[in-house]
């Protein structure tokens, strides 16, 4: 039986994966819905949905059973292990515990060219053949030869040089500033409150002094039709008249 798996290993190294009449297939079923792949993983196009119960031809699986090779229908993909049995001694089996399971290779070049000629996502084949070479993983077989193409691209990308951080000058101490004095507040007025008008003062008229032996005109002189009385003058005493005499005269 090693001898036969051992066998079946090389022819599939050797004969790259192609049509179904290349290989022998097994019987198998789907355990659940799942998705056919451009590739053995999860990041390849999707080829077709698979419903649950399905029966698939089942042409080998990668050397940790992982991924499968498959054909569904008219179409051609991988499918995950785990989604898959197969017919051994009258019952299904998991492909991981089925010996006769062919042991494949996963050649990108060969196996897209003969099966998704006629795909939309054929048209980036460049780009999914650069991810082939640049994430090839052990569990997929021997490394074929990487072309110089993919070489160039396939190198270490340059780190880009991070700008260092310049030092910032470190400012000096700047001193604090006088803050001008606040106002005082003033109190607050009530509504039936007023301010008092501020005082208006009238300059006197210049009083000048008089030279001596001067009599200095009156400040306010009286009217002309006023009779000024000078408070000096005694008035004479009234006459009477002939014939009366007073009291306390003696009569002739």
């Amino acid at each position: 039986m090693r001898r036969l798996i051992v066998l079946s290993t090389f022819a599939a190294l050797a004969v790259p994966a192609g049509p179904a009449l290349a290989q022998r297939a097994t019987a198998g079923y789907t355990v659940r819905t799942t998705t056919m792949r451009a590739g053995p993983d999860y990041d390849y196009p999707a080829v077709q949905r698979v419903a649950r119960n399905a029966r698939v031809d089942v042409y080998g699986c990668l050397n940790d059973r992982s991924w499968c090779d498959a054909g569904y229908r008219s179409d051609r993909g991988w499918i995950p292990g785990s989604d898959l049995v197969v017919d051994y001694r009258g019952r299904r089996s998991a492909v991981s515990s089925y010996p006769g399971i062919s042991v494949l290779a996963f050649i990108f070049g060969s196996y897209w060219d003969s099966h998704y000629r006629g795909r939309s996502f054929y048209a980036e084949r460049p780009r999914w053949e650069q991810q082939y070479y640049n994430n090839f993983q052990p569990h997929w077989g021997p490394r074929p030869q990487t072309p110089p193409a993919f070489q160039r691209q396939n190198r270490h990308p340059v780190q880009p040089v991070r700008p260092q951080p310049q030092p910032q000058p470190r400012l000096q101490p700047q001193p604090p500033r006088a803050l001008p004095p606040r106002p005082e507040p003033q109190p607050r007025l009530r509504a039936t409150e007023h301010r008092a008008a501020p005082t208006q003062v009238v300059p006197l008229p210049l009083q000048r002094h008089p030279a001596p032996g001067v009599t200095p005109p009156p400040i306010n002189p009286p009217p002309p039709n006023v009779r000024r009385i000078d408070p000096t003058h005694q008035p004479a005493p009234p006459e009477r008249p002939a014939g009366k005499k007073g009291k306390g005269e003696d009569h002739p």
